[in-house]
């Protein structure tokens, strides 16, 4: 019993000493900020429309284009709508989900069981959490022990289902497990929608937080990316970002807050 606590302790203690900071391949944010920690659970936060959802569809595309395998869970949306969105920036998925880069994995929450049961491909993941979350914490976790980047999309959806105590466990799940085992995983999540003390428990909960915000400029649409909370990060950064037919890109020449 002992050897077994002191390989677990061993275990942590690596963890500790290992967090490195890792490339999003995002034009100019990497720039800016260096890149975000591995073994990290960031929370990408905003009004609906702030671009969030591009942000982590973004950055997991640069990841499987690179050779590495990502997985997007989808909570309260389709793969077919994720790829329309993605297609507008370009982002063909067909070629990297053909080889094995890139993983849908549909949640079958209560309410979206049954639709989802009729448009799921056969070969396709799919978790079924009518009952709890316990389901999808144990399809995380060999994720993150091959450090797999992830995004669930979203945790709003999985709060209009479940009470926020489960959604905090699990959420408190997954961070622990990113940390032992690593990978850099998004839970998108969107302001207005519940009380403000739930968003604020995930914010705490989690080890980044980003606030996206987005207005219409004479060039388009122009947004901020506000870095409130990142580990190994000792100040918060205000990053202006604008939409182009590349999704996200950041000039390296802004004034940074």
């Amino acid at each position: 019993m002992s050897d077994k606590i002191n390989d677990i302790g061993d275990k942590i203690s690596r963890a500790a000493s290992e967090v490195e900071l890792l490339k999003l391949g995002i034009e100019g944010l990497d720039d800016i900020v260096g890149g975000f920690p591995d073994k990290s659970v960031i929370f990408l936060v905003g009004e609906p429309g702030c671009n969030n959802t591009t942000f982590a569809q973004q950055v997991l595309w640069n990841r499987a284009e690179m050779g590495s395998k990502v997985s997007y869970y989808l909570v309260g949306t389709t793969a077919l709508t994720i790829r329309q969105d993605m297609l507008t920036y370009g982002w063909e998925l067909e070629n990297i989900i053909n080889k094995k880069y890139w993983n849908f994995v549909n949640v079958f929450t209560p309410e979206m069981k049954e639709l989802l049961l009729s448009i799921t491909p056969p070969n396709q993941e799919s978790i079924n959490v009518e009952a709890n979350l316990n389901a999808l914490k144990r399809d995380f976790l060999p994720k993150a022990q091959s450090n797999q980047w992830t995004v669930l999309d979203s945790v709003t959806y999985l709060l209009l289902e479940y009470s926020p105590r489960d959604v905090f466990n699990f959420v408190s799940y997954l961070t622990t497990a990113a940390h032992i085992h690593g990978g850099v995983h998004f839970l998108i999540g969107y302001e207005g929608v519940h009380e403000e003390h739930v968003i604020n428990t995930i914010k705490l909960l989690c080890d980044g937080v980003i606030e996206f915000a987005l207005k219409e400029s004479t060039r388009g649409f122009e947004g901020s990316i506000n870095i409130k909370k990142m580990r190994k990060s000792f100040r918060t950064k205000i990053v202006p970002f604008y939409l182009s037919e590349r999704g996200i890109t950041v000039e390296t020449t802004v004034r940074i807050a």
